[in-house]
């Protein structure tokens, strides 16, 4: 057996005890694309749900404008199978 810690916030932990022979759960990460030319993607979390990435992914927070080396550029948040 395998125990998994979560911190949902400053007070909550969300524990989650996990059969490794018999149970094989999906999770995904988060990671930052951009739009200027020959700029990598960056991870930004990993090992979420499915409902947690996407969650982050609808927050109008994680996409927008930033600037990389002094050009201004769109990001944007995308989940992935990890």
């Amino acid at each position: 057996m395998i125990s998994c810690f979560q911190f949902i916030n400053k007070t909550e932990l969300k524990i989650i005890i996990i059969n490794k022979k018999t149970t094989n759960i999906m999770t995904y990460k988060i990671v930052r694309s951009y739009e200027a030319p020959n700029t990598r993607s960056r991870l930004i979390k990993k090992g979420l749900t499915l409902e947690q990435a996407q969650a982050h992914c609808s927050d109008p927070n994680t996409r927008g404008v930033t600037r990389i080396r002094g050009i201004k550029t769109r990001y944007f948040d995308g989940y992935d199978k990890e």
